[in-house]
């Protein structure tokens, strides 16, 4: 629909976004965790949906829960996140 295009990786995806100051992601943006604490690296990603206090909510993929909503407000992903970023030449 509006012409952009992303690689199916997170990493890859982590790459080909802008990152941006947490506190001024909008809808839209995407935003990236390091869950595996073997690996260093991105290796989830989800789409934010809206501020929630002081983190954001997020909606994303779960492997046991299917699509969910969750918030960086959480223990979880407070402790897992890595950054939020724009998708390059987006202008959406």
């Amino acid at each position: 629909t509006f012409g952009i295009s992303l690689p199916r990786t997170s990493i890859d995806m982590s790459n080909a976004v802008y990152e941006i100051p947490k506190h001024e992601a909008k809808e839209g943006d995407l935003i990236f965790f390091r869950t595996n604490r073997r690996h260093k690296r991105i290796n989830h990603v989800g789409i934010v949906i809206g501020a929630d206090g002081d983190g954001l909510k997020f909606i994303h993929a779960s492997i046991k829960k299917g699509v969910i909503v969750s918030s960086t407000a959480e223990g979880y992903y407070s402790r897992t996140y890595a950054k939020v970023g724009r998708v390059k030449n987006a202008d959406i």
